[in-house]
């Protein structure tokens, strides 16, 4: 009776074994499927890569798509040799940089679809074993419109949401960049107040849509008299503020005064409006009339504020 007891268990200890690894089989072969459909069906761009050689295995859909490539065009191939990362020095660091370590993640490098249009990309490579063999995978994510969002905000932090023009943010960063370089090269430079006369009228005459549009034209024109080198900013209203790099003496800014003024003369055509707007302008130079932007900001005021009590449409300098 023993006996048999023990031929049982005997017996029952490999079908035991057998059944177990047929389930450890049916859940290895359901978790590759499972893996397999993730890997066919992902939003991110997948690659994987042989951590041995550089070779790409295998690609997923969604980044051939992505890209603009066919399957033919990437398995096999190293990643640099795809026109796709054209950055080979930074592709090739990070292939070296994973034979140590299992993780490196890129938040923002350039990519070119195979039809030459460029986007921004986040990059994550993680190293594992797969059966004792090294492999990386690279999961890469189009992040062009995060960056776009980002330099929106940036733009709305540094610039007037109107006319597009620097804002007091970014004036005053023009300003120490400008008192930088004119202390360290011995130069002068210009600030210049300059406000639309009788902008008021506009509003209350033809609405404050057409005023925006008066504040719009105006902002390039001014843009387009200064050199790229010099700013123009919109600090409120209809006030603006120019700033003029490396002019050798006052009369220099004089001059781009005048032009200023006699731009202005022409008439501005806004749908079935003719207006014409004329300026105002006070001067002020570093570092003759003050040696800090509140300074030279409150003496351009009191020069503005002198051009205006002199009839408008005219300049005035404190020294003039």
């Amino acid at each position: 009776m023993r006996r048999e007891r023990q031929t049982q268990k005997n017996t029952s200890r490999p079908e035991a074994v057998e059944t177990g690894r047929k389930q450890t089989d049916r859940e290895l072969r359901a978790s590759e499927v499972r893996y397999r459909r993730l890997f066919e069906t992902a939003q991110d761009g997948i690659l994987i890569i042989d951590g041995a050689t550089g070779k790409i295995e295998d690609v997923n859909p969604f980044l051939l798509e992505m890209l603009g490539y066919s399957r033919d065009e990437t398995i096999g191939k190293l990643l640099w040799q795809i026109g796709a990362f054209k950055d080979m020095k930074r592709s090739k660091a990070a292939f070296e940089k994973l034979q140590q370590d299992n993780f490196i993640r890129y938040d923002n490098m350039p990519l070119e679809t195979k039809g030459g249009k460029p986007f921004a990309v986040e990059f994550i490579f993680n190293a594992y074993l797969v059966n004792k063999r090294r492999v990386i995978q690279c999961n890469i994510r189009d992040i062009t419109e995060r960056e776009e969002l980002k330099d929106k905000l940036r733009g709305m932090a540094t610039h007037d949401s109107l006319t597009g023009l620097p804002n007091r943010t970014l004036l005053y960063d023009r300003f120490d960049i400008a008192l930088a370089n004119a202390q360290r090269n011995k130069k002068i430079f210009a600030l210049m107040s300059l406000d639309l006369d009788k902008f008021k009228d506009v509003n209350d005459t033809f609405g404050h849509d057409i005023g925006d549009r008066v504040l719009v034209a105006a902002a390039s024109r001014l843009t387009g008299i200064l050199r790229k080198v010099d700013t123009v900013a919109r600090i409120g209203g209809d006030e603006f503020i120019l700033l003029l790099w490396g002019i050798s003496e006052r009369d220099d800014a004089i001059k781009v005064a005048r032009k200023i003024i006699e731009v202005f003369q022409q008439r501005l055509i806004i749908d079935e409006h003719n207006i014409t707007i004329t300026v105002s302008i006070g001067i002020v130079i570093f570092p003759e009339d003050g040696k800090d932007i509140k300074e030279l900001l409150r003496k351009s005021d009191e020069s503005l504020y002198l051009a205006k009590a002199s009839g408008r449409n005219c300049y005035r300098s404190l020294t003039s």
